[in-house]
């Protein structure tokens, strides 16, 4: 029966298995071949920085949520809620409208063009072409 044993970090003397520093090394310098200096991009901290924000704020509203059970005030919670969601509502709603505003003044339609099928009125046909029905027949019959 073979068995194995998971032995604990201070029985190993060797450097290959206490340091991870040369495999970190090593997959910086490739990603940083593949993307450039610029690991960290705005993107990448904006993105970062959203989900701290959003992180922080479930866990607040997760104590809020709580402490109103505990205290009995879930309607006044909820009511603070309502309050704050319509008036960031109507910022973004005359945000939006001062915006519609600027844009209409610079808003150029293009016209609408129609294709028409068949040939162009007032072609000149080419010399290759058939001009009318009885020269059409003719040739049909030779």
């Amino acid at each position: 029966m073979d068995r194995l044993f998971l032995q604990d970090s201070h029985w190993y003397k060797d450097d290959k298995f206490t340091s991870n520093s040369t495999t970190q090394q090593a997959s910086i310098r490739h990603i940083t071949k593949i993307r450039g200096s610029e690991l960290y991009t705005l993107i990448l901290q904006e993105l970062n920085n959203n989900h701290i924000k959003y992180g922080r704020a479930h866990g607040m509203l997760k104590k809020a949520i709580n402490l109103a059970l505990a205290t009995n005030s879930y309607e006044e919670l909820i009511d603070m809620y309502q309050d704050f969601l319509a008036r960031k509502q109507d910022t973004l709603d005359q945000n939006r409208v001062k915006g519609t505003l600027d844009n209409e003044e610079l808003d150029v339609v293009n016209p609408i063009i129609t294709i028409r099928k068949g040939r162009r009125p007032g072609r000149v046909k080419s010399a290759v072409e058939i001009q009318d029905k009885e020269s059409r027949r003719q040739c049909l019959i030779n």
